[in-house]
């Protein structure tokens, strides 16, 4: 029996080992279309991935099993609670060879051919280099293929005398600008906020029924800022649609993207705290309720009261919490809050003009403003 037990050991290791080979990205053909696909397996030899046909970059979802060097994966479709299409693939070296066939229609047999994506295959692309775009090259080559197609240019116009192109990325529609007299730094900013938007969208409407609007527009461009009102609607699957403001304010002297503590400071910063909106902790979040408790006594000193502008059941609900996350965005006028309510209440959400006049005593030490 010792032996078996060996025996048994040496073809879970092997398959373990086997599995964990086949992960990463694949470019190549399914039928006659060109796909890129993701692969990840676990230790239980439980794979998941996902694929998408390179002329739209739309996700579909794939689930199986691999055994030694053979695939057994499920396509599922966006509206279906079932798998749609079954795909067998077989493992060689960098390669993945076999089938896709549909559930339906079991004589749809489609062939498959992938190869491990390298260096070719993304140096093919000729997307700009920037910060964001050349760590997605490095660590999500999966992402970063999906935009093979160039930027088309649809408009230019003239902004306090400066011109401004609006481009179109062309997979998922989404229109940005660049500023053509600004530095290299500035618009690599614009360029991966671009792409991070048309990411989005690509990723929401996987989802069926999904829909992802972006409507951005030039708030304030100064000498020194840039500042960018933008609005998402969208509906990526769920129980009801959903919209977020998706401002962006760049600093034109340095192309660093601001945060509002670099405009403002309504509370002193904590000794040793970092700013940073992706910071998850207790201490970060005790410092935005303490903000967001100051910025609401300065907008009620500004506006004399929420009852102005809202009914009396939502402007109760502006408590000492509300503002611990809100959007902003710079006029020519002042600073505009924006609230920022769940779902549920968020009709009850509004946009709050402070005055440039009203905030002096609150300037950050280096503030763009100033």
């Amino acid at each position: 029996m010792k032996p078996l037990k060996v025996l048994t050991l040496m073809f879970v290791s092997t398959s373990i080992a086997c599995a964990a080979s086949i992960d990463g990205v694949y470019v190549g053909t399914l039928g006659k279309s060109a796909i890129v696909l993701k692969l990840e397996t676990d230790k239980d030899s439980h794979v998941t991935g996902r694929y998408y046909y390179r002329n739209h970059a739309i996700d579909i979802e794939l689930e199986g099993t691999v055994i030694k060097a053979k695939i057994r994966v499920s396509e599922w479709g966006t509206r279906e609670n079932s798998a749609v299409a079954a795909l067998s693939l077989n493992a060689a070296g960098n390669t993945l060879k076999g089938t896709w066939a549909a559930i339906k229609q079991p004589t749809k047999v489609l062939a498959i051919n992938l190869s491990r994506v390298i260096s070719k295959d993304l140096n093919a692309l000729k997307l700009p280099s920037t910060p964001m775009l050349n760590k997605w090259k490095l660590e999500q080559p999966y992402d970063y293929l999906r935009f093979d197609a160039p930027l088309k240019l649809i408009k230019t116009e003239t902004v306090n005398g400066k011109k401004v192109q609006w481009w179109l990325e062309p997979k998922s529609k989404i229109e940005f600008l660049r500023l053509v007299s600004e530095s290299k730094a500035v618009n690599d900013a614009l360029t991966d906020e671009h792409y991070n938007i048309a990411f989005n969208d690509l990723d929401c409407l996987g989802s069926a029924d999904a829909e992802f609007t972006y409507t951005p527009k030039i708030a304030l461009y100064s000498k020194r800022i840039l500042s960018i009102a933008a609005r998402t609607e969208y509906y990526c699957g769920g129980a009801h649609p959903d919209a977020n403001a998706e401002n962006f304010n760049l600093d034109l002297s340095t192309g660093k993207v601001l945060e509002i503590e670099d405009i403002y400071r309504f509370i002193p910063i904590p000794a040793g705290l970092k700013i940073d909106p992706n910071d998850y902790s207790e201490a970060y979040s005790k410092y935005l309720e303490a903000r967001g408790a100051m910025l609401k006594k300065v907008i009620l000193a500004e506006l004399g009261g929420f009852t102005k502008d809202l009914d009396k059941e939502c402007a109760s609900a502006y408590d000492d919490e509300t503002f611990s996350y809100f959007s902003w965005y710079l006029t020519p006028k002042g600073i505009m809050i924006q609230s920022s309510f769940p779902h549920v209440a968020a009709a009850c959400d509004n946009d709050f003009e402070l005055p440039y006049a009203s905030l002096t005593q609150f300037l950050a030490p280096n503030s763009p403003l100033r």
